[in-house]
């Protein structure tokens, strides 16, 4: 039937019958008058003529046409929507256009599929898991430390930020507020980043949030190595670590082999002993100078040396009194044997002598070699003792024992001039000095070895490496390694290859708890973009039947003033609270559950997915009862200052109240957009109400003057 409106009057004219005529005819012929206006009347009556004829403009409008018309305006209109439809028909042809002008889109389908199965559905796009060769997104990060200048520099937090001097700019990933060795910093990490940030500049968003950059602590960019070490390469990696506990790692980009020094023996000599010589290296003008130590010695010889010290006894008088000392001028303690010694004694008893081993120098240990040196410099070596005696070595050309040795400087490779860092810590300070360690290669000792003069292999026992030392600068800007955001591209990741069938970049597949068959049909002719492929999956859903569960009672009985606040996850419960302040139950999972109070302030009871739930209150201030997804629950309350039932998408719920000062019930189904009445379905269709709200005005369950809160 149609709906009955304002403008009916229009469509009545039996109304009007009695004044189209004069007032004396209204006095001389009533009964002809009340003839035609009864006349009019059954004229009037549905379908006929009348009524058809002032109709004319109710019947093209479909919130005013007959019941018989809307199925001429839904073959019209909407001839691929099935006539089972769960929604108003009148709604859905008036708003048809809107639905049309959004196939294809998500919202479309869901839409289709709440009129047809009052359901929600699911996409799945499988072009989402296709492996792709270089899908992965490669970022790399810039770092930048610094102290607040202005605003609140939490709010930099996904902005675009420049720097004051420098002009670079960058959008900020994140955030935050460290310390770093007691020093307290503002650190952001900034993406996308153009230009190079520089050392206490302002870096803003703009917007009054800015910091000031600052490298009293942090990364290290740059080193200046003063000490480059030797036997490095470049391309080795190095660690950098700190005095303060920084760590960085590098890349050896340049070496030299002018400014440090090994040694090579070129004469071995005799006459050495390996603790008693001194080994001089001069010249050269090194910053640190190189040093060596001999190892072993070849050629080994027994020698006797005089311990004793008798050149304070030169001014003694031999023969005048029974020993050496008893005359004459002596400036010093010497030992008993000498002291008791006279002219008839012999050297070997006066004197006290100790066995050396000496000989050749075979080979000799490179401590260090030193960094800075401008030329090679000169070695000597001299055992004092054995030159002292003056021994000749019987070589040709003679030389002296303790003191004919040759051995001569040459430059070392691998002194590393330059580092490129590629990653670094926080942990640097600045005025540190960095050890660097070379990771590449071996530091186990090595002995290189040469002939010398006579045709006798002589060696240097040396380090495989040695480490180098360097000053670093610290900067505010730290640009981090490299990384992936995700594992798209790896081929250990999780995505498929693509067969041009289900994974394929024109797939999807709807989820929903209806058959393929239900849907597939209309879904393709109303909605199905050409081009693409459908898949559905079924979405099982299971009722666990609970009705033969045994389960356990609880009881709680307090005293007055007493607080009960528990949790107990039991198919039933119950609680009880005789003159107490506070009862509270909060449970989830339950059954059946009930509240009892007794000249109570508060009993609350809350609860989330149960069947059945009642709370009872006798002489009580306040009595609530909240629930989700209850299927029934109920309040009684008497006498009672407030008694309230709040429940969302309920089946059914009852208040029960005597005495009672306000009695409330109210059912939510959709999410708040503030009180007021629905004046349009565009009000509906166009805003942000929840799916269940637009549900129930399709049903009919709402209408347009309901009010939604």
């Amino acid at each position: 039937m149609a709906i009955i409106g304002a403008n009916e009057i229009y469509r009545k004219l039996s109304s009007q019958i009695e004044s189209q005529f004069s007032g004396f005819l209204r006095d001389d012929a009533p009964k002809f008058i009340a003839f035609l206006k009864a006349y009019f009347e059954y004229m009037e009556q549905s379908k006929d003529a009348i009524d058809a004829s002032r109709g004319l403009f109710d019947y093209q409008d479909i919130d005013r046409t007959l019941d018989e018309f809307v199925e001429y305006f839904q073959r019209e209109f909407m001839p691929s929507i099935p006539r089972n439809v769960l929604v108003d028909k009148r709604l859905l042809a008036k708003y048809i256009r809107q639905f049309y002008r959004a196939r294809g889109s998500q919202e479309s389908y869901r839409f289709l599929f709440r009129i047809l199965f009052n359901t929600e559905i699911d996409f799945y796009y499988p072009g989402d898991d296709i492996l792709r060769a270089s899908d992965g997104r490669w970022v790399r990060e810039t770092v930048l430390r610094g102290t607040r200048l202005a605003g609140n520099p939490d709010l930099l937090n996904g902005r675009q930020v420049t720097g004051s001097s420098s002009g670079a700019r960058g959008r900020v990933q994140e955030v935050l507020r460290i310390t770093v060795l007691g020093v307290q910093l503002i650190q952001v990490r900034i993406e996308q980043v153009t230009g190079t940030f520089t050392d206490f500049e302002t870096i803003t968003d703009g917007l009054g949030n800015s910091i000031v950059t600052s490298n009293l602590v942090g990364g290290i960019t740059t080193l200046n190595v003063f000490d480059g070490g030797a036997f490095h390469r470049t391309g080795d990696t190095v660690n950098i670590t700190g005095d303060s506990g920084g760590v960085a790692n590098g890349i050896v980009t340049s070496t030299t082999d002018e400014t440090a020094m090994t040694f090579r023996i070129v004469k071995g000599g005799s006459g050495y002993r390996i603790s008693n010589s001194t080994i001089s290296i001069t010249g050269g003008n090194p910053t640190k100078p190189a040093q060596f130590k001999i190892l072993n010695l070849s050629n080994t010889q027994n020698v006797n040396i005089n311990q004793n010290v008798i050149n304070p006894m030169r001014n003694v008088v031999l023969n005048t009194g029974s020993t050496f000392v008893s005359l004459g001028s002596n400036t010093s303690v010497i030992r008993a044997a000498l002291a008791a010694a006279n002219i008839t004694s012999t050297i070997t008893s006066a004197l006290t002598f100790a066995t050396h081993a000496t000989g050749t120098i075979n080979t000799i240990s490179l401590l260090t070699t030193g960094y800075g040196y401008t030329s090679k410099p000169t070695v000597t070596v001299l055992d004092l003792d054995i030159a002292a005696g003056v021994v000749a070595d019987g070589f040709s050309p003679a030389g002296i024992k303790g003191q004919n040795a040759v051995i001569v400087s040459n430059t070392v490779s691998g002194t590393i001039t330059g580092i490129s860092i590629f990653n670094t810590n926080d942990s640097f300070v600045r005025n540190d000095v960095s050890t660097i360690t070379n990771t590449s290669r071996s530091a186990a000792n090595t002995t290189d070895t040469s002939l010398d003069t006579k045709g006798l292999t002589r060696g240097v026992r040396r380090k495989g490496l040695y480490s180098a030392n360097a000053n670093f600068t610290i900067a505010s800007s730290i640009n981090l390694a490299g990384r992936y955001l995700d594992t798209k591209g790896f081929l250990s990741s999780d995505k498929k290859l693509q067969d041009n069938y289900y994974y394929q970049e024109f797939s999807y597949v709807i989820r929903v708890s209806q058959l393929v068959s239900d849907y597939k049909n209309v879904v393709k002719s109303l909605l199905h973009p050409s081009g693409t492929i459908m898949f559905g999956n079924y979405n099982i859903e299971s009722t666990l039947d609970v009705s033969n569960l045994e389960v356990d009672t609880t009881s709680v009985t307090t005293g007055s003033e007493a607080t009960i606040d528990f949790t107990i996850a039991l198919a039933a419960e119950t609680v009880t609270l005789t003159d107490s302040v506070t009862g509270k139950n909060s449970t989830t999972g339950a059954l059946t559950e009930t509240i009892t109070t007794s000249d109570s302030i508060g009993a609350t009871h809350a609860s989330i997915m149960y069947v059945n739930e009642a709370v009872t209150i006798t002489d009580s201030v306040v009595g609530v009862s909240s629930a989700v997804a209850a299927i029934s629950e109920s309040v009684t309350a008497a006498e009672v200052v407030v008694g309230a039932l709040s429940t969302t998408a309920g089946i059914s719920e009852t208040i029960t109240t005597s005495d009672s000062v306000v009695g409330v019930s109210g059912a939510v189904a959709a999410i708040s957009e503030g009180s007021g009445l629905i004046s349009s379905w565009a009000d509906v269709v166009i805003s942000s109400y929840a799916a269940v709200v637009i549900q129930d005005f399709i049903a009919g369950v709402l209408s347009l003057d309901d009010t939604v809160v």
